[in-house]
């Protein structure tokens, strides 16, 4: 819904450049953090983890641009690499501030506390830690018309 509110806001000739991660574990595997942070969600929550990232819902894209005159100019993955000085700087940065912290506000502390060493566990202590999730790039533009 999002997507197709933005194009219908492009003035003629104008162009949304737009980055996002999918949802859950669509944007990398693991042993990578997000993926490691959601299979440990999900299976405190009593859910099957996937294992893999789902496929990207590319029938989406051109349902949300179907309004009149957007063109889609770029629809492709982008990896990225994000270094974090070690694993317990990752979780307490995306835990306390970051996109898990909204599951400390919903669940509570002491159920994101809980996850923690299960976390851990999985890299080596006061090591980097550098993963390469996959991002979704678009480029869209309004024709002048």
């Amino acid at each position: 819904a999002a997507l197709a509110t933005w194009c219908q806001a492009l003035s003629p000739g104008g162009i949304a450049i737009i980055c996002f991660w999918p949802p859950g574990t669509g944007c990398e595997d693991l042993p990578g953090p997000w993926a490691m942070y959601s299979k440990l969600v999900m299976t405190a929550c009593g859910k099957c983890f996937p294992g893999a990232p789902p496929e990207w819902p590319t029938a989406l894209i051109p349902a949300a641009c179907a309004t009149d005159g957007i063109e889609v100019l770029v629809d492709r993955s982008l990896q990225h690499n994000i270094h974090w000085d070690s694993a317990e700087i990752c979780w307490e940065a995306m835990t306390r501030a970051g996109p898990w912290h909204a599951t400390r506000l919903f669940r509570g502390d002491a159920f994101v506390d809980s996850l923690r060493a299960d976390f851990l566990a999985a890299y080596t202590a006061g090591e980097p830690l550098v993963h390469t999730p996959h991002a979704r790039l678009l480029v869209l533009r309004r024709s002048l018309d």
